[in-house]
């Protein structure tokens, strides 16, 4: 059962991390654009943050369906019903989407293409370790990763 959790956990944190990278360069890559245009008065920037947030979740959005419906089977879950399914199709599609919020914040706060790639993969790194990935998180553990796991999504 132990390594059934592991594979869901491995599968799940996937759709975190897939997301995260597709949306990071986004905003830096139409940032020139942006600010020609909303000088020129076209726009307002929170109508092309709602714009751009539409369009990536309407874009991303079947990804972790299609994610879910080839790996839930092959897990062999101990329950499965359509429920059970739904239930695991669910929680991969809340982890894509806070991924994807999360990579968009990432390209929103650095302007560079590189830099902001860089912060997503590097945060991400850090914060596998408060999620049990790549460090042991039980009592034994650093006082620093026992930090992180408190704040890790």
């Amino acid at each position: 059962m132990m390594n059934l959790v592991g594979l869901a956990f491995c599968v799940v944190s996937d759709q975190f991390i897939m997301m995260s990278f597709a949306q990071v360069m986004q905003i830096p890559v139409d940032y020139p654009v942006m600010s020609r245009e909303i000088v020129n008065q076209m726009y307002s920037p929170s109508a092309f943050y709602l714009a751009k947030q539409l369009v990536s979740t309407l874009t991303f959005f079947f990804y972790p369906f299609i994610v879910s419906l080839s790996s839930y089977f092959f897990l062999g879950f101990p329950v499965m019903t359509f429920e059970s399914y739904m239930h695991y199709a669910l929680i991969c599609a809340l982890t894509a989407y806070s991924g994807s919020q999360y990579g968009f914040m990432m390209g929103t706060i650095w302007g560079d293409c590189l830099m902001a790639a860089n912060m997503n993969q590097m945060t991400i790194s850090i914060l596998s370790f408060g999620g049990g990935l790549a460090a042991n998180i039980g009592k034994e553990a650093n006082w620093i990763i026992k930090i992180i796991s408190l704040i890790a999504p």
